[in-house]
């Protein structure tokens, strides 16, 4: 079957050539949309001081997150990384450089949240500033406090769900008529990559991926698939969309892998909470781990993995040098 201890499936990397050459031109005409609502967006003017609801509230989520739980946005999810994470208690450290991408990555996504919002084109929890009252709809204004002569902006909060013990957040759901439903992720990334076979990441997909079920379950309507907009943080204007159209057998796969890495993330959870850490446990862990070879390494880590020189190639001898690894770091 597809749940298994190794992971298995579909590259997403080559997802375009799954499909006739009709539909190879409806993920085109999917991607010219969504670059006129992001160029709309890019070209409205609205006031300096962005709204804030009165009671910061999202969709009903009533799962707790602890530090193991695998997050779409870590997908492909890899057990033996959890398992060194959280028994370190997740020590990595950043550069100035890594903080710098990191805060003006959070900060863009706020921008463009809200200015994108503002087109009308993008499903979203909204939250008046003014009668603090929150609604899931597209228009970005208060049906309740606005007039025909002043709109009240309400703050954009993204939707929320969960399947199982994975919870999701969706930068955008935009609406796009007669072409349905299409879940929208927002990358910053630098002109240095732009137009290049490196777009889109291979990690982005597996994340958006997940996402379309989620969210189809979620809300009860149909999502045709995802769109992935890559901003370049020095000109934004040159930016470049990435669509890829999701069949319910595509569909039904990705839910077979969020299932496989919450059974992984279990089996990891188990080790990191039992005090004796029995080598058994440890070794199925090591059995599940995401790659092989640095080949594939490279290809799922963009920044590159500090275990890959214990970790790899996957053999025998690597398995007791990264058993003897893990257990050193953790005493």
């Amino acid at each position: 079957g597809f749940i298994s201890g190794k992971q298995q499936g579909f590259s997403l990397a080559v997802v375009h050539s799954y499909f006739p050459r009709n539909l190879m031109e409806h993920y085109k005409k999917i991607e010219s949309k969504i670059c006129d609502i992001f160029n709309t967006a890019l070209e409205i003017e609205a006031p300096e001081k962005a709204p804030l609801s009165k009671k910061p509230k999202k969709l009903a989520s009533k799962i707790t997150m602890g530090p193991g739980r695998p997050r779409p946005s870590g997908f492909p999810y890899c057990p033996v990384k959890h398992v060194y994470k959280d028994l370190t208690h997740g020590s990595e450290t950043l550069s100035l450089r890594s903080a710098y991408y990191l805060s003006v990555g959070t900060a863009a996504h706020l921008v463009f949240q809200r200015f994108v919002a503002l087109t009308g084109s993008v499903w979203g929890n909204y939250g008046c500033p003014k009668c603090g009252t929150f609604e899931i709809r597209k228009s970005p204004y208060c049906p309740k406090c606005s007039t025909s002569k002043i709109k009240v902006e309400c703050e954009y909060h993204e939707l929320e769900a969960s399947y199982g013990a994975v919870y999701a957040h969706a930068d955008a759901l935009f609406d796009l008529g007669d072409d349905g439903l299409w879940i929208g992720d927002y990358k910053t990334s630098s002109l240095a990559v732009r137009g290049s076979d490196m777009l889109p990441y291979l990690k982005n997909q597996y994340q958006c991926a997940a996402y379309v079920p989620i969210f189809e379950r979620a809300l009860n309507r149909k999502i045709n698939g995802f769109a992935l907009i890559y901003v370049p943080r020095d000109n934004p204007k040159k930016f470049e969309v990435h669509a890829v159209p999701m069949s319910d057998r595509m569909k039904e796969k990705s839910v077979a892998r969020t299932l496989l890495y919450s059974k992984q993330a279990d089996l990891a959870d188990s080790y990191v909470k039992n005090k004796s850490r029995p080598v058994e446990t440890l070794n199925k862990i090591i059995e599940q781990k995401l790659c092989t070879d640095h080949a594939t390494c490279a290809k799922y880590e963009q920044t590159g993995c500090s275990l890959a020189p214990v970790c790899l190639p996957a053999k025998p001898d690597s398995n007791r040098k990264l058993i003897h690894f893990l257990t050193k770091e953790i005493q």
